[in-house]
């Protein structure tokens, strides 16, 4: 090794990014600890950065410190974190940006208070609690105290906090933009905190689990100058009658992916989404049986800049039926998604093979497609060119129509025929059970 090349291998910034290249090559980090000083620095940096707290632990007190100095994630499952945090409440996390931690108590178990301000350094950036006192902890901090934190997702807020404080809160963080606020929140996800957050400038993802009535929408939309003028990511549960309110309220940003979960079984909803034409990601997942005709169906050909679309049923007992919906529809419908890279509809419909053919000639890009039906594969073989050449992930109903006999198309010749038109398919699934569909599947992964 020349003397130029050994001073370059003293240098931190150097080695640090050479131990970022091993980040997944473990045995090789331990050993270059032991190289020197410098070399343990740099690359202890890169071990500990997500190393379990479990790892901490199981270092001498005395030391614990110049490793805690080095975590960038800390995640804490079910009441585990209760031994640990008073064990590591003199440490400081001057570089930890990720903290997790479910189901906190504020006592040990012995009656002693549980200590966890450590975690909530200026460096930190995402928090995700679930359940239990933690929640409630960082509603006593401020931007002064975390003014990177810019993700927050909390699961089961405690009853004794209101919308007020919790609305102070937000408030208090102008550098969050990504929130998400599911069980056990609608005590302070109210109309009041909704309407702050419709009107909130910099937010570009929420995720709410509380149903809210048109009329709270509506008056959002009045209110706010702006309504969710960066917003890009939206997930809602909703009812029917609100939805026309709700895609006029996104209808002023520039959302591009959109979750909704619909609680009723009334009422058009693809009609009014279709006039989201900027979306890029539609998954629409219903609670209770329904059916979609076909020309709400076709709305959304309107929607030709999405790579997902999720028409989902959220059980198996509550189906979605579009039985006016046919091959020729599905074949126009796809002729817009030219983008789409997943498909997963969850819909009855009477349709053939010819709509598998058609999906697979209007949408080159896809890579995951999901469809309830039995279409008779063995057909397949009569169509020349790659229908799927980057599919990864199918799942049908069905690989052949119920009156069809084993021999017209045999699990070789499906087998066969699926490896040459989605010749990247890795994961291959029939949800109806029948035997020649399980055959095909076991052939395949054969």
């Amino acid at each position: 090794m020349s003397f130029e090349s050994s001073k370059l291998l003293r240098l931190p910034e150097i080695l640090l990014q050479i131990f970022e290249q091993l980040e997944e090559d473990t045995t090789s980090l331990r050993k270059a600890c032991l190289v020197n000083s410098t070399w343990f620095e740099e690359a202890t940096n890169v071990l500990w950065r997500d190393a379990p707290v479990t790892a901490l632990m199981n270092i001498e007190p005395s030391r614990r410190q110049i490793y805690a100095g080095k975590f960038y994630s800390l995640s804490f499952y079910s009441d585990e974190g209760g031994q640990f945090h008073n064990h590591l409440r003199n440490l400081k996390f001057p570089r930890l940006k990720h903290l997790s931690a479910d189901s906190f108590r504020p006592d040990d178990g012995n009656g002693n208070r549980v200590h966890v301000d450590q975690y909530f350094q200026p460096s930190l950036e995402e928090v995700a609690l679930y359940g239990g006192s933690l929640t409630e902890c960082i509603l006593n901090y401020t931007s002064s105290e975390l003014p990177r934190l810019r993700h927050i997702l909390i699961d089961s807020l405690p009853s004794n906090v209101d919308d007020t404080r919790f609305l102070n809160f937000l408030q208090s963080i102008p550098s969050l933009d990504s929130m998400s606020f599911m069980f056990g929140m609608d005590h302070v996800i109210t109309d009041q905190v909704f309407k702050y957050l419709v009107s909130r400038q910099n937010l570009t993802d929420l995720r709410l689990h509380r149903v809210f009535k048109r009329a709270t929408i509506e008056e959002a939309l009045e209110l706010a100058l702006s309504p969710f003028i960066a917003l890009q990511y939206f997930q809602m549960r909703i009812e029917s009658d609100s939805i026309s309110s709700l895609a006029e309220l996104l209808s002023r940003g520039s959302i591009k992916i959109l979750r909704l979960d619909i609680e009723d079984d009334k009422g058009s909803i693809l009609d009014y989404v279709s006039s989201l034409t900027q979306l890029q990601s539609l998954q629409v997942t219903y609670h209770k049986s329904r059916e979609i005709p076909q020309k709400e169906m076709m709305t959304i050909r309107s929607l030709c800049q999405l790579k997902t679309l999720g028409l989902r049923s959220k059980n198996d007992n509550e189906a979605i039926h579009s039985f006016d919906t046919k091959d020729g529809d599905m074949r126009e419908l796809t002729a817009q998604f030219k983008q789409l890279q997943g498909f997963f509809f969850d819909v009855q419909c009477n349709m053939s093979i010819s709509a598998i053919i058609a999906i697979g000639k209007n949408c080159p890009r896809l890579e995951k497609l999901h469809m309830l039906g039995a279409y008779d594969l063995g057909t397949l073989a009569h169509t020349p060119e790659v229908l799927f050449p980057a599919l990864q992930e199918l799942e049908l109903g069905s690989a052949r129509l119920e009156d069809v006999p084993y021999l017209y198309s045999t699990v070789e010749d499906v087998s066969r025929s699926l490896s040459r038109h989605a010749p990247k398919l890795k994961d291959l699934t029939f949800v109806n059970g029948d035997e020649f569909s399980e055959l095909v599947e076991a052939k395949f992964d054969s």
